[in-house]
């Protein structure tokens, strides 16, 4: 089988791509898998699984689709968009900043006034 290479650029709640993310190249097979892919995330870069969120050209795709399914070609981009705050807050009102006093809406996990995260 014959290897390609695609690119793989980080997006997340924790930053944006314009802020630290980057974009990595990989080498994948044309019958790799998604669910391949997170492994290989999970494995060499500590990400779990299941705050992994791969898209190509803008749709979200799944764990069973291989790189022929999505049609992938040499230099394809993918997005992995990286959930880091899957932690459930015990307190699940709005909460206030403890770096500006902002009250803040419960679904947020940073500030929307000066972007410090939520401690609770």
């Amino acid at each position: 089988m014959i290897k390609q290479r695609i690119l793989v650029q980080f997006d997340g709640d924790e930053y944006g791509v314009d802020q630290h993310g980057g974009t990595i190249s990989v080498d994948v097979f044309p019958s790799t898998t998604v669910r391949e892919l997170r492994a290989a995330f999970e494995l060499a870069y500590h990400y779990s699984a299941f705050n992994q969120y791969f898209f190509v050209n803008g749709n979200l795709v799944h764990d069973n689709s291989t790189m022929r399914d999505l049609k992938v070609g040499p230099n394809s981009l993918f997005v992995l968009f990286l959930l880091e705050h899957s932690k459930k807050f015990k307190n699940n009102d709005s909460w206030e900043c403890s770096t500006c006093t902002n009250q803040n809406p419960s679904n947020t996990f940073r500030c929307i006034l000066c972007s410090a995260s939520r401690l609770e």
